[in-house]
C-alpha cells in the first residue's frame, strides 16, 4: 500500500492536471475556440507507442539494479542508450509534423479545422521532451511518493497559472503553451531529482548535446524539403504535397545521417525484420 497508494494518487493528479486545458478555454473562450483546442492539441501517436515500449524494456532493468545495489551505470547507460534510440525515431517525425502541421490538420478534419494546427504545432513540442520516461526510473528506486508529488505540484501549478495566463493575455493559445511549459518543467524537474538521487550528474541522464545533434539534423532535412516543394510543387494537392514531403525528408534524412554521426539503420532494420 505505501507503493501503490502513491501511484494511483499521482495518476489522479496527472489527470487533474491535464483537464485544465479543456476546463478553462471551454469555459472562457466559447465552442469553436474549443474545438479548435480540441481537434488540434493532440500528441503524435508514435511517440507514445514508442516510449510506451521503451518503458517495458526499461522497468525491469531499472528495478533489478535497484533491488542488487549494482554501479549507477547500469541505469545510466541503458536509460542513454533507450533516450538516444528514442530521440532518433520521434525527433524527425516530430521536426516533420511541426513543418506540415497545418496541412495535416487540413487532411484530418478539413480546411474548416485549419486553425488548429496552431494547438497541434504547440502540443507536438512536448514530444521533444516526452522521450524522457522517468516514471519507470522512479518507481523502480521506490520514490513513488516523489512521482505522486511531482504531479500534485504540476496539477496545482497548471489550475492557478493558466487562470493567470488567462487573465493577462485572454488567448487560448497562451493557456496551451502555459501548459506545455508546466509539462516539460515536470520532466526536467524529474531528472534533476534523478540524477541526485543516483549521484550522477544531470547531462549523464541528458545528453543534451547529442539530442540537439540530431534535432539539428531532423531541421536541416525539413528545411531543404520545403525549399524544394516550393521551388518544384507549389500548387500540389495537400495529400499529393504531404505524401512526397514525407518521402523527400526520407531521401534527404538518411543518406545524410552519416555526417551526424546518426545511425538509422542500426534502429530500423531490426524493426523492419520483426514485421
Amino acid at each position: 500500500m505505501a507503493y501503490s497508494l502513491p501511484v494511483v494518487s499521482g495518476t489522479i493528479a496527472g489527470t487533474i492536471f491535464r483537464s485544465a486545458n479543456q476546463f478553462y478555454i471551454s469555459r472562457y473562450f466559447g465552442t469553436e475556440a474549443f474545438a479548435d483546442f480540441s481537434n488540434g492539441f493532440i500528441e503524435i501517436p508514435f511517440v507514445s507507442m514508442i516510449t510506451s515500449a521503451t518503458s517495458v524494456v526499461l522497468m525491469p532493468v531499472f528495478s533489478k539494479v535497484a533491488y542488487e545495489k549494482s554501479d549507477v551505470a547500469q541505469i545510466t547507460g541503458p536509460w542513454r542508450n533507450a533516450l538516444n534510440k528514442s530521440a532518433i525515431l520521434i525527433y524527425p517525425m516530430v521536426v516533420f509534423f511541426l513543418f506540415y502541421s497545418k496541412e495535416v490538420i487540413t487532411i484530418i478534419y478539413s480546411e474548416a479545422y485549419e486553425s488548429s494546427s496552431v494547438f497541434f504545432s504547440i502540443a507536438i513540442v512536448q514530444n521533444f521532451f516526452n522521450i524522457i520516461i522517468f516514471a519507470p526510473l522512479l518507481l523502480s528506486l521506490g520514490k513513488s511518493k516523489f512521482y505522486a508529488r511531482l504531479f500534485y505540484g504540476l496539477a496545482t501549478a497548471t489550475w492557478v497559472l493558466e487562470y493567470v495566463i488567462i487573465k493577462i493575455f485572454n488567448t487560448p493559445v497562451a493557456v496551451a503553451v502555459c501548459f506545455v511549459i508546466i509539462s516539460v518543467c515536470g520532466t526536467l524537474i524529474s531528472l534533476f531529482y534523478s540524477a541526485r538521487l543516483l549521484g550522477t550528474s544531470f547531462f549523464k541522464l541528458f545528453p543534451i548535446g547529442r539530442l540537439l545533434v540530431i534535432g539539428l539534423h531532423s531541421l536541416l532535412s525539413i528545411v531543404i524539403v520545403r525549399f524544394v516543394m516550393k521551388g518544384l510543387f507549389p500548387d500540389l494537392h495537400v495529400i499529393l504535397n504531404v505524401g512526397i514531403a514525407c518521402i523527400l525528408y526520407l531521401f534527404v534524412l538518411l543518406p545524410s545521417a552519416g555526417l551526424f554521426k546518426i545511425n538509422y539503420r542500426e534502429i530500423l532494420i531490426p524493426l523492419l525484420k520483426r514485421n
